[in-house]
């Protein structure tokens, strides 16, 4: 009997096994952030419907900015942390001038926002709602063109789809178009002012993220 047959496939098995529990390991880790993200959601949502009623404006900020968080986080697995930083930085000015732009024209200019609750927050938290509603917005984006990305016009695609999903965030029944086109200009300019940060020089193939996506539906049922 031939001892050495019957231990290499004993041995591939093994190594078929180990190799199934490291891709589980990479890919859990991968989605660590929003998988977090979504428990403290949750444990905030069970939190917010037995305390009072007064709390609700602190537990929103709470949940921004751990969307936040979460958002940089699953962006840091595709762009180095300097391009996170310049990032986070431009798109604080961008609202804070969009908020001096709009107090100086007397115009209203609402921050885009996942869900009503974050209609009412205070206006520092402006960069907050666009860091979350922009990355993520472009993440989705992405998702949906993953299939063209070879072509020459994906760049323009992936902007005004951004933009779009960015602007749709708030339509609502009492909207008017005048606040999307608004709203889509805003988000067009910051785009293109953030496009070289979500650029990576390293040639690296990335699969779809289905976080971006996950991380705009945790917040909707906010």
């Amino acid at each position: 009997m031939n001892f050495c047959s019957d231990a290499k496939p004993k041995q591939a098995n093994l190594e078929n096994g180990q190799r199934r529990i490291t891709n589980l390991r990479k890919r859990v880790r991968q989605i660590s952030p929003t998988l977090f993200f979504g428990i403290v959601l949750i444990i905030a949502w069970i939190a917010r419907a037995c305390v009072a009623e007064s709390v609700s404006a602190l537990a929103n900020l709470f949940v921004l900015f751990l969307a936040t968080v979460a958002t940089l986080l699953v962006l840091n697995q595709r762009l180095p942390l300097q391009n996170i930083i310049a990032l986070a930085i431009i798109l604080a000015l961008f609202s804070g001038a969009t908020l001096l732009g709009a107090s100086a024209l007397k115009v209203l200019v609402l921050p885009p926002v996942v869900n009503e609750k974050f209609l009412h927050l205070p206006a520092w938290a402006a960069p907050l709602l666009w860091t979350v509603a922009l990355v993520n917005a472009r993440g989705i984006a992405k998702l949906f063109l993953h299939t063209m990305r070879k072509k020459s016009n994906y760049g323009i695609a992936l902007i005004t789809l951004s933009a779009l999903v960015v602007a749709s965030l708030n339509l609502r029944a009492d909207s008017a178009w005048q606040t999307f086109i608004v709203q889509f200009a805003l988000a067009i300019t910051a785009l293109i002012a953030t496009t070289p940060w979500f650029l990576d020089k390293r040639s690296v193939e990335f699969k779809p993220d289905f976080q971006p996506l996950a991380i705009m539906i945790l917040l909707l049922f906010w």
